[in-house]
């Protein structure tokens, strides 16, 4: 079985439990549907910005406008403080305030309907390029709910011969810190 074979294979098993497949070049800034405005952007935007309406639909929409904004700009410069972060408003919501005759209220803007799954819209994207500082990087498959992607996935095939070093051979390298800073993991 080649990689692209083993790819095309976890992407129909992801179809076959309600994901949403797309190729990652067909949605590229240059693709024939983009999605994103450069490489560098990881967040579908417009698809998180449905999601964020379809499950918050009695927050006024300036505090989803602003859920949405800090969501897109956690403003924390390091990369792993940013991703736990980022896990943290996965998990319990985005904070926003937002008047109500003249009171104002908290609330959280939910990110993913943890207590009904089938609420959310699930995507897997092969293929998709994320441009880094000094690298581009293009993930087999991208898992994601509501456009903010939450796993990463490359397959491996195992060495087909072994080296006069004694050591097998093969493609596969660590993943850890090979990623551009822009991708959001939950690594928390």
């Amino acid at each position: 079985m080649t990689e692209d074979q083993l790819e095309q294979e976890a992407l129909g098993w992801l179809g076959e439990v309600g994901y949403e497949t797309l190729y990652g070049l067909d949605i590229a800034p240059d693709g024939e549907t983009p999605e994103r405005a450069n490489y560098r952007q990881v967040l579908l935007e417009e698809r998180l910005r449905i999601a964020v309406d379809r499950l918050n639909p009695t927050i006024p929409v300036a505090a989803r406008a602003d859920a949405i904004q800090q969501v897109i700009d956690l403003g924390i410069p390091s990369p792993l403080s940013a991703n736990c972060r980022f896990h943290q408003l996965l998990v319990t919501g985005v904070p926003v305030s937002y008047n109500v005759a003249g009171e104002t209220r908290g609330d959280f803007v939910r990110l993913i309907d943890w207590s009904d799954p089938a609420r959310n819209a699930w995507l897997a994207v092969n293929q998709f390029s994320i441009r880094g500082p000094h690298h581009t990087r293009r993930p087999d498959i991208i898992c994601s709910s509501m456009a903010c992607h939450w796993y990463c996935w490359n397959s491996r095939i195992p060495p087909t011969k072994m080296p006069t070093s004694g050591k097998p051979t093969t493609r596969s390298r660590p993943t850890r810190n090979r990623f551009p800073s822009s991708s959001i993991t939950t690594n928390c």
